[in-house]
């Protein structure tokens, strides 16, 4: 996307509030139209006549979003001595250039239900298995041909036996929320 220099100091401008902060630009377009008027007047002075629309463009210029191509997985892959298997995730990404992003694969049983961790470094906060990864995106279009997950057997905590498993991936942004779902992924463990 080729941007003109008030379009890039928009985003820029915007880029450098803090989470609440943008959370505010984007509540509405009259808290938008008060940040343009204060913060930027030399923009607001060259579009108030034309303001709905690049409040539209706004919204759209500076929302992250993502899409997956494709999801793949390597089973029975070694690494570190551990046994696991390997994901792949062709994606691509708008709107994060440079902010900290993450990938997070969550897993559940087919049914439905949450695998459950016991794990810090396999597990979210409220206990469920995921393993996840950070990517910043060194332009505002980026495409991730093989971006690469591993997770271990062991950490899925299922007991003896074949088990029928699902996991999907989630891209976010880091400390933020999320923006592309990956459709399911379907395997047997055991």
């Amino acid at each position: 996307m080729n941007l003109t220099d008030d379009e890039m100091l928009l985003i820029s401008k915007y880029r450098q509030l803090n989470r609440s902060q943008k959370e505010a630009v984007l509540a509405s377009q009259q808290s938008f139209k008060n940040w343009l008027q204060t913060s930027l007047s030399s923009i607001w002075n060259k579009v108030s006549s034309f303001f709905n629309d690049i409040w539209g463009w706004f919204r759209s210029a500076v929302t992250p979003k993502g899409k997956f191509h494709q999801v793949w997985v390597d089973h029975n892959v070694y690494k570190n001595d551990r046994k696991g298997m390997k994901i792949h995730a062709k994606f691509d990404v708008d709107n994060v250039k440079d902010i900290p992003c993450r990938a997070a694969a969550y897993f559940y049983f087919n049914s439905g239900g949450k695998l459950t961790s016991n794990s810090n470094s396999y597990g979210t906060s409220d206990g469920q298995v995921c393993v996840s990864d950070g990517f910043t995106p060194p332009h505002e279009g980026t495409m991730y041909n093989n971006f690469e997950l591993f997770m271990p057997y062991g950490e899925l905590n299922m007991a003896d036996g074949k088990h029928d498993l699902k996991f999907y991936i989630k891209l976010y942004v880091k400390g933020g929320d999320f923006f592309a779902d990956s459709n399911w992924v379907y395997f047997t463990y055991g």
